[in-house]
């Protein structure tokens, strides 16, 4: 160097890295060598100047090294505006490190029962991830420095990895990749450990307080995007849950709506409750008012009860009614809550009501069969009486009259004992006469009270036997027909054999008082588990829509008893066309070996 400086004439520059001082450290040096002259410019020498410039190229250094930790975060920063999803976040932040910064390896792990996993990783030495296993339980690959950052919650430095007691299990394989210093760093959620960001160097000591600095600055970045992305979960949740609310309310059927609190104009209501004011789909509502559908005492109710409660306590339920673009009344049950502004004014009513139109039709039919059935009480009671009197009549005219007579020929033939035998047999004849007249009125009285032939004959056979003996010799034909196993329906269904007699009874009575009927049908049958009772004459029929004027409390009687049975009663007539009462009851039995017709 110093003959080429020589022979050129020129100044030569350098830096020398492997020089040592005096004392024998290594220092960095800046050379310049120039060369001497004489008075006739020959050159004669060359002078060499040197600088210690180790402080100043560590300053150099160390200002390079703090731009690309500034660059580092800068860049991280930058993935704050446009978020997508947490995978790429820590994907890009990890790149970010090892490009940027030059660290050999970082990598970012979450829990994930009790194992640590990892997430997203950059770096010259990403195979040695591969073939590692790293837990936060308390097995030893669970107390190296990640484990013990998570656990602890606190970062872990180690700049001597391997002479650290807690890396033995990664040791030889940190070699192999030739990692020397690690610094780990909790990732955390509400002030809880939930993963970790690791980098590693290939130089000892590397992680000084610069270098935590500024990682400990990315970890605190990583937190805020992931709680970005949380909220923009949340957000997205929230968001889909108000459009699918908005979507329930709008094609809910009950009546939803929102009032202006200063003038009572509609601000909104859903399609069920447009429908109901015979609003088109499109139509301004804001033009019309509440008080534009409402009649007086609704008006009044609003003003002086449903305002002045939802002010005072906060809400107001009830009933009211709205009426139609038509005129049609719907009443309904509502609930009436306030919608106040960030000043605690209340800026709008919001009201959600129930049609309640056939609630109030049931409640009318409720009333009516409450009406029907305390006149069916009261009817059942004055029949009650007027059957007692009767059977007290007959009792005292015939029994009374039959039993004094039995009395009077009994007296006869004692005193006439040793008379002609011929008398006597006549006055016996006339005696069981008396007697057989006695008990078929005897009979007659207790069939009326309780059909007690039920229990000896069955169903059938008390049918025929009523038929016959209360036909009054009318000019009338009774026909009966069934194929139902007496003894089987009667011994398990008593209670539905009484109820078949007495609807067969209360409807053969109305054909005998009203009907003027030559011909009566009297079908029983069994089948598919049903009883069913059909009973049909050709009498001069009535108008069904005026049957409560004549047999109201008799039809009304038949209804409950089928009802109670959980049956179908049908009554059809035309007039001069006559009736036909049908029956159905489930007996939810199979029927074995039912009669012939």
């Amino acid at each position: 160097d110093d003959k080429e400086v020589m022979m050129n004439d020129t100044v030569k520059l350098g830096i020398v890295e492997n020089a040592f001082n005096l004392k024998g450290e290594k220092i960095i040096i800046e050379t310049s060598k120039v060369p001497l002259k004489n008075k006739e410019g020959k050159a004669i020498g060359v002078l060499g100047i040197f600088n210690d410039i180790t402080e100043k190229d560590k300053l150099q250094k160390d200002l390079e090294h703090a731009s690309k930790l500034y660059q580092i975060i800068s860049q991280i920063n930058k993935l704050l505006v446009n978020l997508k999803s947490r995978d790429k976040f820590f994907q890009d932040i990890c790149y970010i490190i090892t490009s940027i910064g030059g660290f050999k390896l970082a990598w970012i792990g979450m829990v994930e029962e009790d194992k640590r996993h990892i997430v997203s990783f950059s770096g010259e030495s990403a195979e040695y991830l591969k073939g590692i296993q790293i837990t936060v339980d308390e097995t030893e690959y669970g107390s190296g420095p990640t484990g013990y950052s998570i656990k602890n919650n606190e970062r872990y430095i180690c700049n001597d990895f391997h002479n650290d007691i807690s890396t033995i299990p990664w040791r030889e394989r940190a070699k192999e990749f030739g990692i020397y210093s690690s610094a780990v760093f909790p990732i955390r959620n509400k002030g809880i450990a939930v993963g970790a960001l690791t980098v590693y160097e290939n130089v000892p000591e590397y992680f000084q307080e610069k270098e935590i600095t500024s990682l400990e600055e990315i970890v605190v970045t990583i937190e805020l995007g992931m709680e970005m992305l949380d909220q923009q979960l949340a957000n997205k949740i929230a968001n889909n849950k108000v459009k699918q609310l908005a979507s329930i309310i709008q094609q809910s059927k009950s009546f939803v709506g929102i009032i202006s609190a200063k003038d009572q104009s509609f601000m909104y209501l859903n399609n069920a409750l447009k429908e109901a004011y015979e609003f088109t789909p499109d139509e301004d509502i804001t033009k019309y008012k509440l008080t534009d559908f409402r009649n007086a005492d609704d008006i009044e109710l609003i003003k002086n009860t449903i305002f002045p409660s939802v002010k005072s306590i906060g809400m107001w339920t009830g009933e009211g009614s709205i009426i139609s673009k038509s005129g049609k009344v719907v009443p309904i049950m509502q609930n009436v809550i306030p919608l106040k502004d960030d000043e605690g004014n209340i800026e709008f009513f919001s009201t959600t009501a129930l049609d309640i139109t056939e609630i109030k039709e049931k409640e009318k039919e409720l009333k009516k069969i409450t009406s029907e059935l305390r006149s069916l009480s009261h009817y059942l009671v004055s029949v009650k009486e007027k059957e007692r009197k009767l059977i007290a009549k007959e009792i005292h005219d015939e029994l009374g009259q039959n039993l004094t007579g039995l009395k009077m020929g009994i007296s006869w033939l004692i005193k006439h004992i040793e008379d002609d035998k011929e008398k006597i047999i006549n006055k016996l004849n006339e005696v069981n006469e008396i007697a057989v007249s006695t008990v078929n009125t005897s009979r007659k009285l207790y069939n009326s009270i309780y059909p007690q032939m039920l229990e000896e004959v069955g169903l059938i056979d008390t049918i025929r036997w009523h038929s016959k003996n209360y036909n009054n010799g009318e000019n009338m034909s009774v026909k009966i027909f069934s194929n139902v196993n007496e003894e089987f329906l009667f011994t398990t269904k008593h209670d539905l054999c009484l109820t078949l007699f007495r609807i067969y009874q209360e409807s053969f009575t109305n054909i005998l008082r009203y009907a003027n009927a030559t011909e009566v049908t009297i079908k029983i049958v069994v089948e598919d588990n049903f009883v069913s009772m059909v009973i049909q004459d050709n009498g001069i029929g009535f108008d069904s829509s005026r049957v409560d004027r004549r047999l109201h409390h008799g039809l009304l009687g038949m209804r409950e008893r089928v009802n109670a049975l959980e049956g179908n009663l049908d009554i059809s007539s035309q007039i001069g066309q006559g009736t036909t009462i049908s029956v159905s009851i489930g007996i939810n039995e199979d029927i074995e070996n039912p009669i012939s017709w």
